[in-house]
């Protein structure tokens, strides 16, 4: 299908079939005022043959010509540029076959030789503008089509990529599940700080041994240990040194080793993860 875009610098373009040359020279003057882009061929082959290669707006054919009809080239023209209107000329009273055309959608108009100029560019003025219409209908039908093929993809594709993510959402909920397990069932305590230095989470080991089986989150750590053991945790998060020291915590039958480390968050957030380890225990 030839459907390419018309020229914008011009009204329109137009083809001009005649096998007289003076008809083709009488459009020609008529139109010379006119912002059109004429071309012309004097046979149907040669017409066709420009159609191939060439986007038009109007095709205005004589009927009766040597070769090629009027009415059958249309017809042919009507498959290779869909969008182009097409008139046809004659000097006959060929009523019925150009009727016929016309029921059938090769023809948009019929001119009658010898034509009134006026009536003759008012035809035209109008064959361009629906060709303008049709265009613009064709153009925005392909976009339309073009959208629905890239939402089709992007539904089809979205609900794969929708399935594999969760199936990771649940493979890392999974793991999280059973790390948290892990940790609640370690015979070591666990207690992570937040930035706040408020406790966000404590293992069962240290909810037992520290907290005394009370809930320890979002409780301040220094609510929590004694004051050595807050001022040996306010060097680690000053960045002085490690932590690593002994603490007795009470209801326990020896000391505990405490150790102590800065958690840096790919965000840029800190937090602390203090260790407890029962050496009298293990």
């Amino acid at each position: 299908m030839n459907s390419e875009p018309r020229n914008k610098t011009t009204q329109g373009s137009i083809l001009l079939v005649d096998d007289e040359q003076n008809i083709l020279h009488a459009i020609k003057r008529l139109l010379r005022k006119e912002n059109y882009e004429l071309h012309t061929a004097v046979s149907g082959e040669e017409a066709l043959a420009f159609l191939g290669n060439n986007q038009v707006d109007v095709i205005i054919s004589d009927h009766r010509m040597t070769g090629i009809s009027g009415i059958e080239l249309l017809e042919r023209a009507k498959e290779i540029c869909p969008l182009s209107v097409r008139i046809i000329l004659s000097g006959y009273a060929d009523f019925n076959t150009i009727t016929d055309a016309i029921n059938r959608g090769y023809i948009y108009k019929f001119i009658l030789k010898p034509w009134n100029d006026e009536e003759f560019k008012t035809a035209i003025r109008e064959a361009l503008n629906l060709a303008r219409l049709q265009f613009e209908n064709y153009r925005l039908t392909q976009e339309l089509t073009t959208q629905n093929e890239k939402l089709k993809w992007l539904n089809d594709n979205l609900e794969d990529e929708v399935s594999k993510r969760t199936q990771e959402v649940q493979i890392r909920s999974t793991i999280l599940e059973r790390f948290h397990y892990i940790i609640h069932q370690m015979p070591i305590g666990f207690i992570g700080l937040g930035d706040d230095r408020k406790i966000v989470f404590a293992n069962n080991w240290a909810q037992v041994h520290i907290g005394g089986l009370k809930n320890l989150m979002d409780q301040d750590i220094e609510t929590v240990l004694n004051s050595e053991t807050i001022s040996r945790l306010d060097d680690l998060i000053k960045g002085h040194r490690p932590l690593s020291m002994r603490l007795t915590i009470p209801g326990m039958d020896g000391p505990v080793e405490m150790k102590g480390a800065v958690i840096r968050y790919p965000d840029g957030v800190c937090g602390y993860v203090l260790i407890f380890i029962d050496w009298f225990d293990c």
